[in-house]
């Protein structure tokens, strides 16, 4: 899913505006910065699944996970689940030990690949910052760019 969202609101005075032209029946102007916001938030998406494609190959050497292992088949849900409880990685993995899971999290807690952003024990969540970190920049570059856009 593309985050138009980020673009549309890089400027909310001008998002604004454009809805205030629409309910005057000037539909033109929001249908052409819809377009806008969507070409760019597509251009820019398509970076981050570039950086994506990396992350998993560059867990997996950072943790040195043992093949087949938990830690192992975690690290592909990372990308679809970036915030997960052991819970909810027992779940997603369907035939792996509660117990398997939470060492295979203990291994990639301690090679970096995700951190606990929560101080419970049961039921904590951890995060894959790398995904969360990329999102963020995701938003960030959609922003200058479409801000960019709209200025020239």
């Amino acid at each position: 899913m593309l985050p138009v969202a980020s673009a549309l609101a890089a400027d909310t005075t001008h998002y604004f505006a454009l809805l205030t032209a629409y309910r005057t029946s000037d539909t033109a102007p929001i249908v052409t910065d819809l377009a806008l916001c969507v070409e760019t938030a597509a251009r820019e998406a398509r970076g981050t699944a570039r950086g994506f494609s990396r992350y998993e190959a560059a867990w997996r050497q950072q943790a040195a996970p043992r093949a087949g292992s938990a830690a192992d088949r975690i690290l592909p849900v990372l990308l679809s689940l970036p915030v997960i409880t052991v819970e909810q990685l027992v779940d997603a993995l369907g035939n792996v030990l509660e117990r398997s899971v939470y060492r295979g999290v203990q291994v990639l807690e301690e090679a970096r690949v995700v951190e606990a952003v929560t101080e419970r024990v049961r039921g904590s969540a951890y995060a894959a910052m790398d995904v969360l970190d990329e999102f963020e920049d995701l938003d960030t570059r959609i922003r200058e760019r479409i801000t960019r856009l709209r200025a020239a």
